[in-house]
C-alpha cells in the first residue's frame, strides 16, 4: 500500500511538473514576449541616420538598404538672403526651431545657400541670431555649419541647395538666373562658371563626413538673367554648349562632387525659364520665353559618373505657368497653372516632369518637386483647387517633395510668425496631412 501509495505521489509530482511545463511556462513566456512585443511595437523608430546614404533605384530614391526613402522635406530660408543665416534665430532657439520640423512631420530639409554667403568672413548681425547668442562672432558659413549640424543630430536629412549668387531674394530679373554673372560696375557679387564649380566641391567636402547630407542640389531655378551689367536677356540653354548649356555644367558639377564625396545624390532642376518675357502687347506671342522645366531630359538625359545618384527636380506654383512669369504684366493673357482646366493641367504637369517617372526608360529617375506651396490666407478658389491637385498627384503617385517655406517670417509659411507653434489650423492643413502621411 505504501509503495503504491509512494508511486501515486511521484506520478503526482511528474503529473504537476509536466502541467507547468506544458502549460504555466507558455503561458508566462506568452506573457512575457506579448510585453516585450508591445515594447519593441511602440519604440521610436530607428534613427533614420542609420539609412544613409541614399541612392536612386529606377524612379526611386532607396536607403543603404535599397528600401524606399521618400523625401518628405520643407524648405528652410535665409542663408541666401540679406542676412545670410536661416529664418527664426532671433525668435527661438535653434532646438524650438527643429522641434517644430519634426512635429510636422518632415524628415528632411531643403537648405538654400548663396555663394556670396559662404565666402563672407564679417560675423553675423547680431539681431539675426538673437536668441541662439552662442553663435555670435560667427561668420555666416559657420552659422550654416551649426544649423546643418542640429538638423541632422536630431536624424533630419539635409539636402544643401545653391539658390543664389549674390545674397538676395529669389526670383526676379536678376543677377542669378544663371550659375554664373560678370558685373563691371555695380561691384555687384561676380561669379565665372569655374568658380560656381570650386564652391560646390568647397561645399561637398566640409560635409562630407556627415552622413546624414544626403544630396547636393546644384541650382534654383535656371533662368533667363541679366547679361553683365545690361538688361538684356541672357538665357540657359540644355545641351547647345556654351558658356550657359545647363545640361553640360550640371553633369560637370556631379561629377566633380562625386570625386569629393560619391555618397550625395545630385539633384537636377529643369530650365525654368528659358528666352524673353513679354514686355509689350503688341509682341508677338511666338517670341515671348518659356518654361522648359524638365522637358529636354527626354533626347538628352544626365549622365553622371556615379549613375545611381541622379534626382531630378521641378517647381510649380498656382501664380505661374507654362508661358506665364508669375507677373500678369509681363505675361499676357498666357494661362497660370490654377487657370489650366484639370486635364489640360495634368497633362502640362506629366509633358514638364511627370514622364521623368515612366520606368524603364533612358531617361527614368526620382523626381523631387523641391519648391510648391500657398498661402493660408489664400481665399481663391482656383488657387486652392490646384493646390489639392497637386498635392493628390503628389501622394498617387509616390513622389518626393519640399512644401516652401517653414518660414515665420513668411506669409506662405508653415509655423507661426514668433516661430513658436506649427500652424495647423489652415485651409492647407488636410492635404499637407495627406502628403505627410503618405508611405
Amino acid at each position: 500500500m505504501v509503495e503504491w501509495l509512494t508511486l501515486a505521489r511521484n506520478l503526482q509530482k511528474k503529473f504537476l511538473h509536466l502541467f507547468y511545463l506544458l502549460f504555466f511556462v507558455p503561458a508566462i513566456s506568452g506573457l512575457s514576449f506579448g510585453f516585450f512585443s508591445a515594447k519593441i511595437s511602440f519604440a521610436k523608430d530607428p534613427d533614420p541616420r542609420e539609412r544613409f546614404p541614399l541612392s536612386t533605384s529606377g524612379r526611386w530614391i532607396v536607403d543603404s538598404g535599397g528600401q524606399r526613402f521618400k523625401l518628405k522635406s520643407v524648405n528652410w530660408w535665409g542663408a541666401s538672403d540679406r542676412k545670410q543665416v536661416v529664418g527664426g534665430l532671433d525668435q527661438q532657439s535653434i532646438s524650438h526651431i527643429v522641434g517644430l520640423i519634426k512635429e510636422w512631420g518632415f524628415n528632411s530639409v531643403r537648405l538654400p545657400f548663396s555663394n556670396q554667403m559662404i565666402h563672407d568672413s564679417k560675423p553675423v548681425q547680431i539681431d539675426a541670431i538673437a536668441a541662439n547668442p552662442q553663435w555670435m562672432g560667427m561668420t555666416p558659413l559657420q552659422v550654416y555649419d551649426q544649423t546643418v549640424k542640429s538638423l541632422t543630430d536630431a536624424g533630419i536629412a539635409v539636402v544643401l541647395n545653391n539658390h543664389t549668387t549674390t545674397s538676395e531674394w529669389c526670383c526676379n530679373y536678376d543677377y542669378n538666373g544663371l550659375w554664373h554673372h560678370q558685373s563691371v560696375f555695380y561691384g555687384v557679387y561676380n561669379q565665372t562658371k569655374e568658380m560656381w564649380q570650386n564652391d560646390w566641391v568647397f561645399m561637398a567636402n566640409r560635409y562630407r563626413d556627415n552622413p546624414a547630407v544626403v544630396g547636393a542640389d546644384l541650382r534654383n531655378e535656371v533662368r533667363t538673367a541679366r547679361l553683365a551689367d545690361t538688361y538684356l536677356p541672357n538665357w540657359p540653354n540644355w545641351g547647345l554648349g556654351g558658356d550657359n548649356d545647363w545640361h553640360k555644367a550640371a553633369e560637370n558639377a556631379g561629377n566633380a562632387i562625386h570625386q569629393i564625396n560619391p555618397n550625395l545624390l545630385i539633384v537636377v532642376e529643369g530650365i525654368n525659364w528659358r528666352g524673353i518675357v513679354k514686355l509689350f502687347h503688341c509682341m508677338p506671342d511666338v517670341w515671348a520665353g518659356f518654361r522648359p522645366v524638365l522637358a529636354p531630359v527626354r533626347d538628352l538625359p544626365v549622365r553622371l559618373n556615379v549613375s545611381n545618384k541622379l534626382v531630378y527636380s521641378a517647381h510649380q506654383y498656382a501664380f505661374t505657368g507654362p508661358r506665364h512669369t508669375g507677373d500678369r504684366k509681363t505675361s499676357g493673357t498666357f494661362s497660370t497653372y490654377s487657370e489650366l482646366d484639370v486635364q489640360s493641367w495634368k497633362s502640362t504637369t506629366e509633358s514638364e516632369w511627370g514622364f521623368v517617372l515612366e520606368s524603364g526608360r533612358t531617361y527614368t529617375a526620382p523626381v523631387w518637386l523641391s519648391e510648391f506651396g500657398a498661402p493660408p490666407g489664400d481665399g481663391n478658389p482656383q488657387g486652392q483647387a490646384w493646390f489639392g491637385r497637386l498635392t493628390d498627384y503628389l501622394v498617387l503617385n509616390d513622389i518626393d517633395f519640399a512644401f516652401w517655406p517653414l518660414n515665420g517670417n513668411d506669409s506662405w509659411g508653415l509655423v507661426s510668425s514668433d516661430w513658436s507653434q506649427i500652424q495647423n489650423k489652415d485651409w492647407r492643413y488636410p492635404h499637407l496631412r495627406k502628403l505627410l502621411d503618405s508611405k
